[in-house]
């Protein structure tokens, strides 16, 4: 087994055990997205739900050799969290079939500090008291939706929240059944990602192939929930809190423990789905 995989995999079990769901935002403060503080690039796909589900106020984070860079250190007792990226190996003694030597992915990774943990950084790290945003949450959620392309019919006036795609079709309850507007907005994204599955858009039919019926909706699933999470994030909504049950919280410790590729298989649809909806199909590096 890969070690990074298990590594990685072992932090989200220990953070689902104390009742945390990792791409969920577990505190009720508008915030920031988790970034690096010297490049200011955003983390993406696993890394941005790992670092999140952290519940720092800074959304700023560091390796040690930046904070000493920067003057600053790392204080006593704290511990550094695993950030992954993927490094490209060339083999020149192999010959891929482009006639170029073969060249492999392997994931790799570094630790990274939140800026919390350091010391003497003054006047190092910008205010995040207040995003930067010219929009509302709430407009910024209707431009996102307004803009992506090939966008499947949105219905509402149903008793309940789908996404059928024999006719492409998100159903909804009106936006006024819900409890809040961030609610309602929330439910729309998670429908969206579904809805990137469809054959027309970025097809998960082969990734989805060969499992059973309740493998393949839970896959689905998982990638719909990181998704919407993704895009509550992009336009500053703070979702609900899903349901913490100590049943529901077990049967993802328990698929997890069966298969560690799957939180990065899954959050790395849930970012293409994003950036499907998004408008900016531009490959991430997991790396900032």
């Amino acid at each position: 087994m890969n070690k990074v995989y298990q590594i990685i995999t072992e932090r989200i079990i220990d953070r689902m055990k104390q009742g945390i769901i990792p791409w969920q935002r577990p505190w009720h403060a508008r915030q920031q997205t988790p970034k690096n503080l010297v490049t200011k690039l955003p983390y993406h796909g696993t890394n941005f739900f790992l670092l999140w589900s952290l519940g720092y106020e800074s959304p700023y984070f560091l390796t040690m050799r930046q904070a000493n860079e920067l003057g600053g250190s790392i204080r006593a007792g704290e511990k550094a969290l695993p950030v992954v990226f993927w490094k490209i190996l060339k083999f020149d003694e192999e010959i891929s079939s482009d006639g170029q030597p073969k060249k492999v992915p392997m994931l790799r990774y570094y630790h990274v500090f939140n800026s919390s943990q350091c010391e003497n950084l003054a006047g190092k790290i910008p205010s995040y008291t207040d995003v930067d945003n010219p929009f509302s949450p709430i407009e910024a959620a209707e431009l996102a939706v307004d803009n992506m392309s090939a966008r499947p019919c949105i219905e509402h006036g149903h008793t309940r929240a789908y996404y059928s795609p024999v006719n492409d079709l998100i159903c909804l309850p009106s936006p006024e059944r819900f409890d809040r507007p961030e609610d309602y907005y929330a439910t729309l994204f998670h429908e969206l990602v579904h809805s990137t599955g469809h054959a027309t858009r970025l097809s998960r039919r082969d990734w989805l192939s060969g499992d059973d019926k309740h493998d393949a909706y839970s896959k689905e699933e998982l990638v719909a929930e990181m998704g919407a999470t993704f895009l509550c994030a992009e336009t500053g909504i703070l979702a609900s809190q899903v349901d913490r049950s100590a049943a529901y919280i077990q049967s993802w410790i328990e698929t997890f423990e069966n298969n560690h590729r799957l939180i990065f298989t899954a959050a790395t649809h849930a970012q293409k789905a994003v950036d499907f909806i998004l408008n900016r199909m531009a490959v991430h590096v997991a790396s900032n």
